[in-house]
């Protein structure tokens, strides 16, 4: 049996939500924090995902219809303890290197309101080759700007269709890096000046974040299938 056997997705939550980078941290981290909220009530939302860069899991992670079972090890009361918590908060992930109208169709989601990227610390930087025609863009923060452009021309620049912005990649201030490199293209790319005062109205957030994500268990894999009673890639 697959995870898919035994959990089938029991809401059909609106996309509130992008998330660049379909690694282990962030679906550890928060996209566990979503579906944490989502179980209380008091977020009923989900994630898209877009994978970053050519090669990823996100064929892999849509074969599961983005359903997946994260194992958390720790001590807790002091005492060893191990739990297993099949997650649901990812919605879809998007290949914008096979389909890139899918990409920018979620800029089109009224309530989308967050975007998360972990894109590895080489992933804030400006790129001068990157062209507002490329299909994708190569780097991050160049898909970024044609995504967030995609949204302020489909939602006429308005006030509600601003999002807050959550870069976790460990640079120092990647929220500033990360704004000052989207202002960058805006400006090579010759966006509008309403564009340019859209985005000043978006929020770019310096963070720090830490938690320990293992990589998948490979040699450990068909021990916890045993013990999960079913398969999980």
């Amino acid at each position: 049996k697959t995870v898919n056997d035994v959990y089938k997705r029991k809401y059909d939550r609106p996309i509130k939500i992008l998330q660049f980078g379909e690694g282990n941290f962030l679906r550890a981290f928060a996209d566990y924090l979503v579906d944490v909220m989502n179980e209380k009530a008091i977020f009923d939302g989900s994630v898209a995902i877009c994978q970053p860069i050519e090669n990823g899991l996100c064929d892999l992670i849509n074969s599961q219809d983005g359903i997946y079972t994260l194992m958390l090890r720790g001590r807790e009361n002091g005492e060893a303890t191990e739990k297993s918590k099949i997650i649901e908060s990812v919605k879809k992930c998007v290949n914008p290197y096979t389909d890139y109208n899918s990409f920018l169709e979620i800029a089109h989601e009224k309530e989308l309101k967050i975007i998360i990227s972990n894109t590895t610390e080489a992933g804030i930087a400006f790129c001068e080759g990157d062209s507002f025609d490329d299909t994708p863009p190569s780097s991050y923060p160049a898909k970024l700007t044609r995504f967030l452009y995609e949204r302020f021309s489909f939602f006429n620049g308005s006030d509600e269709s601003t999002v807050y912005v959550l870069p976790v990649e460990l640079i120092e201030n990647n929220g500033t890096e990360l704004y000052r490199c989207v202002n960058e293209y805006a400006k090579k790319w010759d966006l509008s000046e309403d564009f340019c005062n859209w985005l000043n109205k978006c929020s770019f957030s310096n963070t720090l974040v830490d938690r320990i994500v293992t990589g998948y268990p490979k040699k450990d894999a068909e021990a916890i299938f045993e013990k999960l009673g079913y398969t999980d890639k």
